[in-house]
């Protein structure tokens, strides 16, 4: 079974005669079972960097590659409000 996951991403591209225009983006990925849970399971690590690394690299190991990618892409746009984990994934291979 795969699972189905809407990205959005809003931009503010430009103004139009004083009022702002929003782009939408929005990304449909096929996400796998093992994939879906890889992605639970950081997230409840996430409070812990040691943890948070060592789940993420069990997850890579046991991924396809093609997973891997979306899980890495994820990874580096949770990370981003996390002070805890922003500067631990920069220590982790990619």
């Amino acid at each position: 079974m795969q699972y189905i996951v809407i990205n959005f991403t809003f931009n503010i591209l430009t103004t139009f005669q004083d009022k702002k225009v929003l782009y939408i983006e929005v990304k449909l990925l096929h996400m796998s079972r093992k994939l879906s849970y890889y992605r639970l399971i950081l997230r409840k690590v996430s409070f812990d960097r040691e943890l948070f690394l060592r789940e993420l690299k069990k997850a890579c190991e046991c991924l396809s590659p093609s997973d891997k990618m979306k899980l890495l892409d994820w990874v580096k746009h949770y990370v981003k409000g996390n002070s805890i984990l922003d500067n631990a994934v920069s220590e982790f291979a990619f």
